[in-house]
């Protein structure tokens, strides 16, 4: 196992879901949308935690 290669279940939910996608079929554009609102809500949901 590679050393700097993340866990699957230690991922968050948006990045697996990415995946599971990718390795579906999915188009890469709606793979990297997947990834891009998932970090995105993540943001937010630091933001408003923070306040």
């Amino acid at each position: 196992m590679k050393k700097n290669k993340p866990r699957w279940k230690d991922l968050p939910f948006y990045e697996r879901f990415a995946r599971t996608c990718k390795r579906n079929g999915s188009a890469d554009w709606m793979v990297e949308h997947i990834r891009e609102r998932g970090k995105q809500k993540e943001k937010e949901a630091r933001e408003t935690e923070d306040k």
